[in-house]
């Protein structure tokens, strides 16, 4: 119903059935990917003849640790504003943070996660699906995940899982503005003349070193660049 009258849907699905579900309902955007079981060609084949788009969100599932484990991150300038209350008492909670690194399955959900995720996203990119950025921020799961370096971490995990540099960058910028504006010609999300001048100037290629992406050195906002 709400397609038909023009409202975009986008679905969390975590499981093939439900995929083709609603896929072939008619939804093409989706939140996360089928974990049950491997990516297949059939199930790559299927994705492009849909024209689907996926935001596995892996910065989310990732930073019920990672933060914790990167303390220096936290520190970094404007991060805590960043953050939920709540995520920020997290967080600081000495006692959460030994029980999430001491627990014995760590290495073993690490290593899921990344089975689960890393060959869907690379086979669905090098066959031409849109793989875009997406924090999946606000849900009570997602109090520890901060707005912003989520997204940074994101295109780096992408990196991780074999897309280019460049790539990666397209998903967090262009292709993740085609899917929000539904238009293969968004007004923002690329670098040319008549589109929003919302800038980040780098101090480090990014295309050599995905990491450099944190490197800001000027932010532009609508044209004007932010003191």
């Amino acid at each position: 119903m709400k397609r038909a009258q023009g409202i975009p849907v986008v679905a969390h699905v975590t499981d093939v059935k439900s995929l083709h579900l609603l896929a072939d309902l008619g939804v093409t955007d989706f939140l996360h990917n089928p974990t049950d079981q491997p990516v297949t060609p059939e199930l790559v084949s299927y994705a492009k003849s849909k024209k689907l788009t996926f935001a596995p969100t892996l910065a989310n599932i990732e930073s019920r640790w990672f933060y914790y484990e990167h303390p220096e991150i936290l520190r970094m300038p404007m991060l805590q504003e960043a953050l939920y209350p709540r995520g920020r008492q997290m967080l600081a909670d000495a006692e959460r943070k030994a029980q999430t690194l001491d627990a014995p399955d760590l290495a073993q959900r690490k290593a899921r996660m990344r089975a689960q995720t890393y060959p869907f996203i690379k086979a669905m990119s090098d066959a031409g699906v849109r793989v875009v950025t997406g924090t999946d921020c606000g849900a009570e799961a997602s109090q520890v995940t901060p707005f912003g370096h989520a997204t940074h971490r994101e295109i780096q995990m992408f990196v991780d899982a074999g897309m280019t540099p460049l790539a990666a960058l397209r998903a967090a910028t262009l292709d993740a503005a085609r899917v929000l504006t539904r238009s293969d010609d968004p007004d923002y999300g690329s670098v040319r003349a008549g589109k929003a001048a919302d800038l980040l100037l780098l101090d480090a290629d990014p295309i050599v070193d995905i990491n450099n992406t944190i490197r800001i050195g000027r932010v532009m906002r609508a044209g004007r660049w932010v003191p």
